[in-house]
């Protein structure tokens, strides 16, 4: 009896564990662009007071620093930078600009956040070998009034939306391996255009354009993230919430 009793059970649990459900698995997600690249003006608070200029703007993704040997082109920290409560690299519109020694590969994007101080000048926020982009309303040395990008055959490519003047701006440049460029002003695509694709290599400039070192950005520049690839529109949305997240705008 106590055999069969044994027996019994044994069935039963065979057949609670035949009809038990399997647990779905979801597939693995591959994984997305990352940052290889980033500064972040905040980081300076820790070597630099407010005022001081800014020889080296070190990246706390563990790349390299953007630097600026010559002291009358330095930039100047500030803590509160043109009143909107977030630190930033100020470039003063005359003669500023930091060399940053980039080598990425093919695919990639750069986010920058940026705050303009009023000004007519032609504000290049970004410039290299490869290209350049220039957030303006007004590019008057060139009869350009829109923001857009130049690619490294000195093309102009626009969606023919107005750069903005002033204030705190999110933009994202982003490039594919194929060669397709994008911008987003915000999260509103306003260039796209199919080119060369080519590596971020060589010297970047912040503040100025690269081979004619007459047009600077005059503003702070709080962050610049490189992607080690190219960002669709919802991951764009989700690097520009992340910003805003990390530095409180828009709360």
């Amino acid at each position: 009896m106590a055999g069969l009793r044994a027996r019994t059970r044994w069935r039963l649990r065979g057949r609670l564990r035949a009809s038990a459900p399997a647990v779905p698995v979801d597939p693995p997600v591959p994984p997305g662009p990352s940052i290889i690249e980033a500064l972040d003006a905040r980081d300076l608070l820790a070597t630099l007071s407010d005022g001081d200029a800014v020889a080296s703007w070190p990246s706390h993704a563990g790349g390299v620093a953007a630097a600026q040997a010559d002291g009358v082109r330095q930039p100047l920290w500030r803590a509160d930078a043109l009143g909107t409560g977030m630190a930033g690299v100020y470039f003063d519109g005359s003669n500023d600009a930091l060399l940053w020694p980039l080598d990425v590969e093919t695919g990639w994007t750069i986010v920058m956040l940026f705050t303009l101080d009023a000004d007519t000048n032609d504000h290049y926020l970004l410039d290299s070998e490869l290209g350049r982009i220039a957030i303006s309303a007004r590019i008057p040395d060139l009869g350009i009034d829109k923001a857009g990008i130049f690619t490294g055959d000195g093309t102009w490519r626009s969606g023919g939306a107005d750069g903005p003047t002033s204030g705190t701006h999110a933009y994202v440049w982003t490039q594919d391996e194929a060669g397709l460029a994008k911008v987003y002003q915000e999260q509103s695509e306003i260039v796209s255009s199919s080119t060369t694709a080519r590596k971020l290599a060589g010297t970047t400039v912040i503040g100025s354009r690269f081979s004619q070192h007459y047009t600077f950005f005059k503003g702070a520049m709080h962050a610049i993230h490189i992607y080690d690839g190219s960002l669709d529109a919802a991951k764009v949305a989700s690097a520009i919430a992340q910003l805003d997240s990390d530095w409180g705008r828009g709360a």
